[in-house]
């Protein structure tokens, strides 16, 4: 889903984001495997060593975990990238991100009713830039459960050019990601905000506009 809103949208991103270097995938030579000695004819097949399925069963299980871990902070960078959009493509878009019932900062919400927080904001606030900062998000999904949590920091500045106003600064995110559906969907969302002034990314952001 995400994959398909970056390609119909990439043209109006690039009007209030930074571009982001593309992750480069080096060409791959494929080559046939070596072929596996065979043992001598009459001799006994080798038995597994004890455990070996079970080893392999928890190899498979973890290796499943990352990936939902990797889905969750993903869903996170798209949801602050998307944000960052040109409003009309913001709101057409924020929909997908949320399952149908959201535990929004705190209050149970629909999600009709959380999209109305955002147009609230949206008209006040019409510039926006948020901006994760990657290495500080963390994913924490317990095995068998459908739900993981996402922590981090990011950068945002949200100008009215209308009212003249500017904020700025960097603020806590913590969204819980269900994996219960076809798709990743947030059903918790909070934020705080920790530090008020210009950052990095904020400043990134003003040499754009200017």
């Amino acid at each position: 889903m995400i994959a398909r809103l970056r390609e119909a949208s990439a043209a109006a991103l690039l009007v209030v984001l930074v571009a982001a270097p593309a992750l480069g995938q080096a060409e791959r030579s494929w080559v046939d495997p070596p072929m596996t000695a065979q043992p001598p004819r009459g001799a006994p097949a080798e038995a597994p060593a004890n455990g070996a399925a079970d080893v392999g069963k928890t190899a498979a299980t973890a290796a499943v975990q990352p990936s939902r871990e990797q889905a969750a902070r993903q869903l996170a960078v798209d949801y602050l990238d998307f944000w960052s959009a040109p409003n009309a493509l913001t709101l057409e878009v924020m929909p997908d991100f949320y399952g149908d019932r959201v535990a929004f900062h705190g209050r149970s919400l629909s999600t009709d009713a959380v999209m109305e927080e955002k147009r609230r904001f949206v008209r006040r606030w019409p510039v926006r830039s948020y901006t994760a900062r990657i290495d500080t998000l963390r994913a924490a999904c317990a095995p068998g459960a459908q739900t993981c949590t996402v922590k981090g920091l990011f950068d945002f500045t949200a100008i009215s050019p209308e009212r003249g106003r500017r904020s700025q600064g960097a603020a806590d995110l913590e969204l819980q990601v269900s994996f219960a559906g076809e798709r990743p969907t947030i059903v918790a969302e909070t934020s705080r905000v920790v530090a008020r002034g210009r950052t990095r990314a904020a400043a990134a952001f003003d040499e754009i506009e200017d």
